[in-house]
């Protein structure tokens, strides 16, 4: 009798191959795809929230005043790092992300070559319509915050148009944005309307475009800034925010990957070495023959290490395929997606195959050692 090579075992015994096969294959889906979860949350909450603070820093009015002090407008615009000195009325509009709702800018800026210049710093550019003109209330958004709200072009956005809208009045949507910043510009807000009404001729906030290679610099004379004075938003400020509320999901999802792995680990181990269990009279068999212990343990081992990487490399594409379906068929008119490859993801579906296989392995190879070929072929064992 000569011992089956792994993948001739496998083909010979499909049925407990596959119940295998099916159990790690999953297995490693479900690791991938809540990984592959997670991971889009993060990088969507941070190109909505940071990719705008990668090219410009932002100086308002703190909330008890209704516009920015002559001395303060005068100290940020004349900072050696500052290249552009840009006026805007922030305001803001909701992002629905999987785990909850980010905030995206909405900076409206009345001077049209400004906001071209704004449009320029941050690599954005005009997709679809045009860019707002005039004293009309009309806003050009990016495409996938159209996408997320339900929206194209021609439509109108505000609190008076949708219940749950966080940007105040009603603006018409005249164009559409592409980049990776997700933002939303406009020409004239209403809450600027309103100080017009007021005769007050003042910026609520600046947009700050450094120089070239002066972001860090500049962000960092700007958190100097009491904050008593002004709200100062600088790349390096909101990030740290940004990891702060992270750490919890980035805690949750080694948790979650912890126990998952921990919990298929040891219930696949346990119905390999169930399955195993049947092959008694094979191996003792071969220990009959004059194979030695050390060679039907190396055999087990073999057989162990390529099923576990045929179910990975299987569960892996099989989680890929999946979520491109997720992605194609649910997410992409919301302006959502999933990402089908993470460095992240694929390390913690590695861990998936290597715990099975030690798992198995060390019980099996175990039972082995202390088996009687004689008892065994005479069904003593």
């Amino acid at each position: 009798m000569k011992p089956l090579s792994p993948f001739k075992f496998f083909l010979e015994n499909k049925k407990r191959t596959t119940i295998i096969l099916i159990v790690l294959m999953l297995s490693v889906a479900v690791v991938s795809f809540i990984t592959s979860m997670v991971t889009s949350v993060i990088i969507d909450s941070n190109n909505a929230a940071l990719k705008p603070y990668e090219y410009c820093s932002t100086v308002a009015k703190t909330p008890g005043e209704i516009f920015m002090k002559d001395s303060l407008v005068q100290e940020v615009s004349t900072l050696p790092e500052v290249d552009q000195t840009i006026e805007i009325v922030p305001e803001q509009t909701i992002y629905d992300s999987f785990m909850g709702d980010t905030s995206v800018p909405i900076y409206f800026i009345e001077d049209g070559a400004a906001l071209q210049q704004a449009m320029v710093a941050m690599h954005l550019t005009l997709k679809a319509g045009r860019l707002p003109s005039g004293d009309t209330h009309e806003v050009v958004l990016h495409e996938k915050l159209l996408k997320n709200k339900g929206l194209q072009v021609g439509d109108s956005i505000g609190s008076e148009v949708q219940d749950d809208e966080s940007l105040s009045g009603r603006y018409k949507i005249v164009g559409s944005l592409e980049g990776d910043a997700i933002i939303g510009f406009g020409s004239t807000s209403v809450t600027a309307a309103a100080y017009q009404e007021m005769a007050i001729d003042a910026p609520q906030a600046l947009m700050l475009i450094p120089e070239a290679g002066q972001l860090s610099q500049l962000n960092r004379q700007l958190d100097q800034i009491e904050k008593q004075d002004a709200v100062v938003h600088t790349h390096t400020a909101l990030k740290e925010i940004a990891d702060d509320q992270l750490t919890g999901i980035n805690m949750m999802l080694k948790t979650i990957i912890v126990i998952l792995v921990f919990i298929l680990s040891v219930s696949v181990g346990a119905l390999v070495y169930i399955i195993y269990l049947g092959r008694s009279d094979e191996f003792g068999i071969l220990y009959a023959m004059g194979y030695r212990n050390s060679f039907i343990t190396r055999m087990v081992l073999k057989e162990l290490t390529v099923l576990s990487i045929c179910s990975w490399v299987i569960g892996y594409f099989f989680s890929i395929v999946l979520i491109y379906a997720i992605n194609a068929l649910l997410l992409a008119d919301k302006g959502q997606h999933l990402y089908m490859f993470t460095m992240t993801g694929f390390t913690n579906t590695l861990f998936i195959p290597a715990m099975v296989l030690i798992c198995a392995s060390f019980p099996i190879v175990r039972r082995l050692r202390k088996w009687d070929p004689i008892a065994v072929i005479e069904r003593r064992d």
